[in-house]
């Protein structure tokens, strides 16, 4: 009886729990909503809520002729890559049927052009001329009944049925289940998708600083999801931006994702009305598109630059340019593992700045980078060393004035550090926080007493005061005492991608103006 009770009791507590971190999470969703944040937030998911209302006859206009363009390309494109692909003819036209209109509500960029995802050639538009001189003349020799050229072949006509992706594939007299595909698959599962982004994002954000508007990740990411979903259950295979086709639709005019849109309508009035004449196309004249776009994807000018600017970087170039001749996967991932391995070197060897004063009592350390984990053990080396070199040292200031984000083990460093420097009777404390939300994080550890913080009295109040309320709730007094504001995050920090140049911009005066401590 008492082992059911003890059970009962553990049921119960966990319950309790459950019940107490739900009512947690629904006040931290809901208990600030308005109607302002709830648009806010469908702006964030859907940008054509931005500039729909903007919309005009005249934008209307350059979308028309820049989707117009755009989807003339789109046409030979979509039939070469599915004769790639070992796809019939219009699953190719499938592929680029509904992209432009799913990227129209979840897209960021005004330029791209989505469809198949294979990167063509600069000469977007010779390739057209070649299709299109190539299919008048098959269809001549075909005429007067010469028909030994390797064609396309029939075209259904029409839109696609609905068809699940889970459906199981016949070929002759094979069947192939999902799980058998996965299998066949493996690790493109995990590498396709990874490139598919890459190229996605490096096309939006080169227009992006072209033209001058900013390119959400995020978006990106939720657009290439739902547009490949879609496409599953049309008939066709994985999407993406092309580079060649988005430059094609930016030259053209293209003023909103609107365009992509009738990029497509193209394609579906392409689909019930031109197919009799796609049967044609010759096969050479596809090849010679896909061979083009290989040619043109090649740029030795880039490896110089790469070269002449850091030398380092070529080696996951090279490493996955040699891979990639067995496998792409492979390539993909010796790319990435090296580039990964030397990001780490160089975050294991922070760069820093030493200055005492004139007393010889104090020691001023600036680290010149941000301190992330894998740089820990070269910090505590340097400060140890810093502080046996110089005698007498009594304080050692870190100045915290380029720390933009901190993590558990580096808290936990520091708190092991000053113990130990305090053996040496010397006083670790941290200076010119550059956000507040990371003071609040070192006042959270224990590691730092300032003007302003809570004293042992005040702590001891604040829990008898309080002993009725949440701990998220009592979390927010005591930073309200503090003077710190608990919605501050590190999240807003623009990416150090974005602003690579900061090292030589900063930096100079930064080590010049340190401010020091006077006693």
């Amino acid at each position: 009886m008492m082992y059911r009770e003890r059970i009962y009791n553990e049921l119960l507590r966990v319950i309790n729990w459950i019940q107490s971190w739900m009512s947690l999470l629904y006040k931290k969703l809901f208990s600030n909503i308005s109607k302002d944040g709830i648009i806010a937030l469908l702006k964030r998911f859907f940008p054509i809520l931005v500039w729909l209302p903007q919309y005009n006859l005249q934008k209307l206009r350059s979308d028309l002729i820049a989707g117009f363009t755009c989807g003339v390309v789109v046409i030979p494109q979509g039939i070469a890559f599915a004769n790639l692909a070992k796809l019939p003819p219009q699953n190719g036209l499938y592929a680029s049927l509904t992209p432009g209109l799913i990227y129209c509500l979840f897209g960021t960029s005004k330029d791209v052009s989505t469809g198949t995802s294979v990167t063509l050639g600069l000469y977007t538009s010779r390739m057209a001329i070649v299709c299109l001189f190539a299919t008048v003349t098959v269809y001549i020799f075909h005429v007067y009944g010469y028909n030994k050229f390797s064609i396309a072949g029939y075209t259904s006509k029409g839109l696609p049925h609905y068809k699940s992706p889970f459906q199981p594939a016949v070929k002759g007299n094979v069947t192939y289940t999902t799980q058998n595909l996965l299998d066949g698959y493996g690790a493109s599962t995990i590498i396709l998708p990874i490139i598919i982004f890459i190229e996605q994002i490096s096309i939006t954000k080169a227009f992006g600083r072209k033209f001058n508007y900013k390119v959400k990740a995020q978006n990106e990411l939720i657009a290439i999801g739902m547009m490949n979903i879609v496409a599953s259950f049309l008939g066709g295979w994985t999407v993406g931006g092309s580079f060649t086709r988005s430059a094609v639709n930016s030259i053209s005019g293209a003023q909103t994702p609107l365009a992509g849109v009738i990029s497509g309508v193209v394609v579906l009035l392409s689909l019930e009305f031109m197919t009799p004449a796609f049967y044609y196309i010759p096969s050479a004249a596809l090849g010679s598109m896909m061979l083009m776009a290989v040619i043109t994807m090649v740029e030795m000018s880039l490896t110089i630059n790469i070269w002449k600017l850091y030398k380092w970087d070529l080696l996951p170039f090279v490493a996955a340019f040699c891979m990639s001749f067995y496998k792409l996967e492979y390539g993909v991932m010796a790319g990435t593992g090296i580039a990964i391995l030397i990001m780490l070197s160089r975050e294991a060897r922070p760069k820093y700045f030493c200055e005492t004063d004139q007393s010889g009592k104090s020691l001023t350390l600036l680290l010149m980078e941000n301190l992330t984990y894998p740089g820990v053990d070269a910090v505590n080396k340097t400060i140890y060393s810093e502080v046996n070199s110089c005698a007498g040292i009594k304080t050692l200031y870190l100045d915290m004035s380029t720390m933009v984000r901190v993590d558990f083990t580096i808290l936990k460093n520091f708190e092991f550090m000053k113990a130990e420097l305090s053996k040496k009777e010397v006083s670790l404390e941290f200076i010119n926080f550059s956000r507040d939300s990371i003071k609040k994080k070192f006042i959270d550890a224990g590691l730092i007493q300032i003007d302003g913080s809570l004293s042992k009295q005040e702590e001891l109040k604040i829990n008898v005061e309080t002993s009725n309320l949440s701990r998220e709730e009592i979390s927010k007094l005591k930073y309200m005492k503090t003077g710190i504001n608990e919605d501050d995050d590190v999240d807003n920090v623009e990416s150090a991608v974005e602003i690579n140049d900061i090292d030589n911009e900063i930096f100079p005066s930064t080590v010049e103006n340190i401010p020091h401590p006077e006693f």
